[in-house]
């Protein structure tokens, strides 16, 4: 089942599904100040209809700004708090370029095979899938 967002106005799809509780966010071109709102509203409407465990597949990402990071950094640590998961996949080099100098890519799942390359999933320099560290935002 796919929710029917227009992308002229929202670079991003959802994907209910397979299991009841998961559901995929498909984000596609440029991503930033303008359409995060609208982000946050579908993340917000996904958990409260039960959805625990969320994909974003970040593979056509062009551009992602800070704004929208904050939004799924957010919906990651509510989704933490009620014991389920937000994992990135497909993330460009840009994106992870932008997780690196923010420090997210130390605290967001991410199910990239450029980030397990060459490493157990028990290695310690392996931050993909090391479980991520509490951060602490100014209030």
């Amino acid at each position: 089942m796919v929710s029917a967002i227009s992308k002229t106005t929202t670079p991003f799809a959802v994907v209910a599904g397979p299991a009841p509780h998961t559901t995929t966010f498909v984000l596609d071109g440029d991503l930033d100040l303008a359409c995060a709102d609208r982000l946050r509203s579908e993340l917000d409407t996904q958990l409260r209809s039960g959805r625990r465990h969320i994909r974003v597949d970040a593979a056509r990402v062009r551009f992602l700004d800070g704004t929208v990071l904050g939004v799924l950094f957010e919906a990651h640590t509510r989704l933490l708090a009620q014991g389920g998961t937000l994992v990135l996949s497909g993330t460009p080099a840009r994106v992870q370029r932008l997780l690196g100098l923010t420090g997210l890519d130390r605290v967001l799942f991410r199910a990239d095979p450029s980030a397990r390359r060459g490493r157990g999933p028990h290695s310690a320099g392996n931050a993909s899938l090391r479980r991520p560290r509490p951060v602490r935002l100014p209030s």
